[in-house]
């Protein structure tokens, strides 16, 4: 009779053993890399692989700053602080059938932007296993670099969020030989050992020098783990965002100056009008669909110190519609000013009193109550061209306007349009003027007293022009040191004028490379909202108070052993066993000890108390490293600076 229950109890148990270990090899595969003939067209490409709309979140860089000051504090390192936030994305509640997908239609990919010292960044996780890297997003650079292993003095750990990228880590990297591969970036030469040489310095100063190389890249997905196996099934799945995975020529970057190394974010993301750029050679390499298009939508944030969400969404492929709060109106894309950039045309500058509101709609019935025109050519307004660039801070313009623009600043306001830091009351911050941009309109057919976005009554001559709002909340930076608000705004340019990240807040903005036009929504960009909207668990939610990212936390891990490693499925069967062996044990030692012949199953109150354990198991601990108010923003420019990148 003993040995008949024992031989019943490790029966039960082996089952169990062996579920587990069926779900660690089917959860541990490597992934498969898609092959594509690089000879083939791109409707060849693109059959079937992965072509939906994909959104990523911008962070607030406080959140980042924070938490790396939290985890040296403990004894971390940089990289350990960003990711020490979660085990694995597998068991976060992903959605059931009360949360129905809402597959949009196209080729878009959704993910999180993140925001660094005034501009904006996403996570890049190239390699073969995935190793975060985060860059800024610019519009005005073709080029996509970061600091690789053996750069001396790059930013890491001491200001970057991430540890320089390591390619003997990968199994898929790649050097470019120019006089094979050849060079993709048109700034890049042939140098020495035959590597595509690329150097890039800016306007502030500072610069980088890097060779091209090529690996398996994917943007957006989780903040804190890299996803070596594609877990989601819907395009604004962050676990889903691997699924979009290609092959990237991008700078390993040997060389960084300036504010590249001082910088929060470890590299930069080209995604301006160039073959090199991140959205071309991922439509050329079949993961896009048809139409070269992607969008860059930025937090709307009242005061600089507003943290503790994400920053806004960037969509590749397409626009998500689901992100506005009105129709998109759209300017042309006029290819003026810097070769590479995507550039407008202003038709008019308008000054509009405060209490109007932020919105391009004003508060008031009277759409011209409260405004005033400045008297300018478009000649003088467009002088030398007028650039979008989400990789430069703040917005200048060129010195033609400076004397017109402080006339009607001071006559609606009764004081001068400051140059330096001035304290105000949040009063007196909302009573600034909003400085209303008009451009040049292509928008036929469409009604402009109904439309947000579009001049209407504001200029009858010109209904259909795009007005586009630019709040004293977004001209006037806080700074908590000196309790000052700086302003953001520079009309002192002896070149073009840029319109930066400060200007695209508060709006999806929609870079349509086929149709030759921007476009242009309010929004508040809500990434979070969202996903949660749609059943899915936000890009940084996190349980567990322990590195995520072994390729980065640990040096000594190897690709093999994170490509084979147990999923969220194998870990859940395994701990269902190591629950239950407890109670067999026992189970089976009173039975030796009483000879009894009992069933092998358990007595319904200690089910229910297994139940219990394992429920109780499943439920992580928290991992403490719940965001906090700093309550101030870094005055400190990104790398794409001040006065253009």
């Amino acid at each position: 009779n003993t040995m008949k229950s024992f031989l019943r109890a490790a029966a039960l148990y082996a089952f169990i053993a062996s579920a587990a270990a069926a779900a660690a090899l089917a959860t541990g595969l490597p992934p498969l890399n898609d092959a594509i003939d690089s000879n083939g067209e791109i409707q060849e490409k693109m059959a079937g692989l992965p072509t939906g709309i994909v959104s990523h979140p911008l962070v607030p860089h406080h959140v980042e700053h924070r938490r790396r000051q939290r985890a040296r504090a403990r004894g971390l390192d940089a990289i350990d602080a960003s990711q020490a936030l979660d085990d694995n994305l597998d068991s976060a509640n992903l959605g059931d059938a009360d949360h129905p997908r809402r597959r949009l239609g196209g080729a878009k990919q959704v993910g999180a932007l993140y925001q660094g010292y005034g501009t904006h960044y996403v996570d890049v996780w190239c390699g073969t296993p995935p190793q975060r890297q985060t860059v800024i997003v610019s519009t005005n650079s073709g080029a996509t670099g970061f600091p690789c292993k053996g750069c001396e003095n790059c930013g890491a750990p001491d200001y970057h969020i991430d540890k320089l990228f390591d390619p003997d880590q990968s199994t898929s990297f790649h050097i470019q030989d120019c006089t094979v591969d050849g060079c993709t970036n048109e700034r890049a030469s042939c140098g020495a050992y035959q590597h595509c040489e690329l150097s890039q310095f800016y306007a502030e100063g500072s610069g980088w020098k890097a060779y091209e190389v090529k690996d398996h890249c994917y943007i957006g997905g989780s903040h804190v783990i890299p996803l070596v196996d594609d877990h989601g099934s819907d395009d604004l799945d962050p676990s889903h965002a691997s699924n979009f995975a290609f092959d990237m020529v991008f700078g390993c970057q040997f060389e960084i100056t300036g504010l590249f190394r001082t910088q929060l974010a470890d590299g930069i993301l080209g995604m301006g009008n160039s073959v090199a750029s991140y959205w071309h050679q991922m439509f050329i390499s079949g993961h896009m669909g048809q139409k070269e298009q992607f969008a860059l939508c930025f937090s709307r944030q009242p005061t600089a110190n507003r943290e503790g969400t994400e920053a806004g969404a960037m969509t590749l492929g397409g626009v998500d519609p689901r992100l506005h709060h009105d129709d998109m109106v759209y300017t042309p894309n006029r290819n003026a000013g810097r070769r590479g950039s995507f550039s407008v045309k202003v038709r008019r500058i308008h000054l509009r009193d405060g209490k109007a509101g932020e919105s391009a709609r004003s508060k008031h019935e009277d759409q011209t109550e409260g405004v005033l025109r400045l008297n300018l050519s478009e000649y003088d307004i467009n002088r030398h061209g007028v650039i979008l660039d989400s990789g430069t801070t703040d917005t200048y313009w060129n010195h033609f306007i400076a004397a017109e623009f402080e006339l009607k600043f001071r006559e609606l306001t009764g004081q001068d349009y400051p140059r330096h830091g001035v304290r105000l009351t949040q009063e007196e911050l909302e009573a600034l003027p909003t400085i209303l941009f008009q451009l040049e309109g292509d928008n036929f057919g469409a009604d402009p007293k109904k439309t947000l976005g579009l001049a209407g009554d504001l200029d009858p001559q010109y209904p259909t022009d795009v007005i586009l709002a630019f709040p004293p909340s977004h001209y006037m930076e806080y700074k908590k040191q000196s309790r000052q608000y700086i302003p953001r705004f520079s009309p002192t340019e002896s070149g073009g004028s840029v319109m930066g990240a400060n200007v695209m807040m508060g709006h999806d903005v929609f870079f349509d490379i086929n149709g030759g036009r921007l476009g242009f929504a309010e929004s508040d960009c809500d990434f979070s909202k969202i996903l949660e909207q749609n059943g899915f668990t936000s890009v940084f939610d996190s349980s567990v108070d322990k590195p995520a990212n072994p390729t980065q936390g640990d040096d000594s891990a190897s690709p093999s052993a994170v490509s084979h490693s147990c999923g969220g499925t194998c870990r859940g069967s395994i701990v269902g066993a190591v629950i239950l062996l407890p109670f067999l044990v026992v189970w089976i030692f009173k039975t030796v000890r009483h000879g009894r012949d009992a069933p092998v199953q358990l007595h319904p109150q200690n089910a229910a108390l297994v139940d219990e354990f394992a429920y109780s198991a499943i439920e992580l601990p928290d991992s403490g490293f719940q965001d906090e108010v700093v309550g101030e923003a870094s005055t400190s420019p990104d790398a794409a600076g001040h006065t253009g990148s």
